[in-house]
């Protein structure tokens, strides 16, 4: 499997909450076979940042579940992106999206992001 989509694949997972075990059996073609994937059973929480990611709290729009990592430009741009969808505001409160919010568009001017002021 090329190591970017894997890569992108577990980025994903983690981020949604899912569990991926991939097969490693690759066909003749190099794709693999199967990939399992299920919901976790904790989706909003994480104990821990997984490998890749970083270890200190500050680098998280979302420290005390190690959610919305803000450590890259691209990383923040994603972290807009994703609580900006309402599947992943359900389990946070008004003050804690706003919250949220506040330190992704923090880290973004760090790196020149402009963000649009119709995801406020």
């Amino acid at each position: 499997m090329n190591c970017d989509f894997q890569e992108q694949l577990q980025e994903l997972a983690y981020i949604y909450g899912f569990d991926i075990k991939l097969n490693q059996n690759y066909s003749e073609v190099g794709v693999v076979d199967k990939i399992n994937i299920s919901l976790s059973k904790d989706v909003i929480t994480h104990k821990s940042p997984p490998k890749g990611y970083p270890d200190s709290k500050e680098k998280y729009a979302d420290p005390a579940n190690y959610k919305y990592p803000v450590d890259t430009e691209s990383r923040v741009r994603a972290a807009w992106s994703y609580i900006n969808m309402p599947r992943n505001q359900s389990g946070y409160s008004p003050a804690e999206i706003s919250a949220i919010k506040s330190k992704i568009k923090s880290a973004g001017k760090k790196f020149g992001i402009n963000f649009s002021e119709d995801n406020k």
